[in-house]
């Protein structure tokens, strides 16, 4: 974690018409931006903000980011209740349910940093939604009596029905998405983690359940169906994310410049899950796949998509 925190005109011809050109003003050279995090503010969704009334410049962040931090907060309620309830039910099982918030939980937050405004204090009120959940795990993951939001959390999210175990691989999944958001908002290395992380992840285990026939003799309960999900699962993720932050202005690169960087990320963290578990029995938590997969994931961003 701490090397995840490290990481995540006019022409002038125009403007001056009656100098002669060897005393007309050089324009200074443009400064180049990274291609991962544009320099200006990036493109949010909805009304921008007038430059007419300080006032009311000033008031809009401080409605608008709480009132979208709040919305972001009742969805991943809801996404987990929906879910939950439908293993509950017997509608779906468990197994099931559980890698589907897994894999949308992540990315469905990502896509709603759009929808803040460009102010700096932005990134604060997106932070506070993994941090309230982090809140809502950690109490449901020290046990005792639950209340119903805890018991809830409990039933959807571990794979025993232990307490404790919420506190582990599901915080540490909303302890990565806090990171992004306070070192990589709207930024490449932070998106592409999350992806890599939750849609990776997540369809490698439910089509190695479901379709998985081929072994890996090296280790144990992983198949090559799972790992080849997970490429095509994290590769197709990362670039649709890519696709949407480079409408909106995030970055200059596009779905087919960064294709082929995008491929060799999603198999370098398909072979960090792979061996996750045998590492974890090692070194322990520190080895969890909801840490490893998005800590290589970012920093192979950093390394293959900066221009």
């Amino acid at each position: 974690m701490p090397l995840l925190l490290l990481l995540l005109g006019q022409p002038c011809g125009a403007l001056h018409p009656t100098l002669p050109r060897a005393h007309r003003p050089r324009a200074s050279p443009a400064r180049p931006a990274s291609s991962w995090a544009v320099a200006s503010p990036p493109l949010a969704l909805g009304p921008r903000m007038s430059a007419g009334s300080v006032g009311t410049s000033l008031a809009l962040p401080l409605l608008r980011d709480p009132a979208c931090a709040l919305v972001l907060a009742l969805l991943a309620k809801v996404w987990v209740a929906l879910w939950g309830g439908l293993a509950k039910s017997g509608t779906l099982p468990s197994t099931l349910t559980r890698k589907l918030i897994h894999t949308g939980t992540g990315p469905l937050f990502v896509m709603g940093w759009p929808f803040f405004s460009d102010a700096p204090s932005a990134v604060l009120a997106a932070c506070s939604v993994p941090l309230i959940n982090l809140a809502r795990l950690w109490l449901a993951g020290k046990g005792g009596v639950l209340t119903a939001d805890g018991d809830q959390l409990v039933s959807s999210l571990s794979r025993t029905g232990e307490a404790k175990e919420v506190a582990r691989g599901p915080f540490f999944y909303t302890l990565v998405l806090l990171a992004a958001t306070a070192l990589s908002f709207r930024a490449l290395p932070g998106v592409v983690a999350v992806c890599q992380m939750a849609v990776g992840d997540g369809v490698a285990d439910i089509v190695g359940r479901r379709l998985g026939k081929t072994k890996w003799g090296f280790v144990e309960n992983k198949t090559v169906e799972g790992s080849v999900a997970f490429v095509l699962g994290a590769w197709g993720a990362s670039l649709g994310m890519l696709g949407g932050c480079h409408y909106l202005g995030y970055t200059s690169f596009t779905v087919q410049t960064a294709a082929l960087p995008m491929l060799l990320i999603s198999l370098a963290c398909s072979c960090v899950e792979l061996f996750s578990a045998p590492l974890q029995a090692k070194i322990g938590a520190l080895a969890d796949d909801n840490l490893t997969v998005p800590l290589v994931g970012a920093v192979l961003t950093v390394l293959l998509l900066r221009g």
